[in-house]
């Protein structure tokens, strides 16, 4: 599956990150750019834990615009 544009790759980020994450809340995006044959995603990610507390982490991702898979991803708590 080939990522022809940055909307295309905020899908395929958008689509990992809920399977990591079934109680997800919000994703924000804050940078989104392809770098030679790959697409950098950075941003941050809110999803419940418990009952009342929502955990708050930044990420980054990075897919083959070739492929379509990930070949990085990172996430780190705020």
């Amino acid at each position: 599956m080939e990522v022809r544009g940055a909307a295309d790759a905020e899908d395929r980020a958008k689509k990992v990150i809920r399977e990591k994450h079934p109680k997800l809340r919000r994703i924000l995006f804050k940078r989104v750019e392809k770098k030679d044959n790959s697409w950098l995603i950075e941003g941050e990610v809110w999803f419940k834990r418990l009952r009342l507390f929502t955990v708050k982490k930044t990420f980054r991702l990075k897919i083959s615009s070739k492929t379509g898979k990930i070949t990085s991803y990172q996430e780190e708590p705020l």
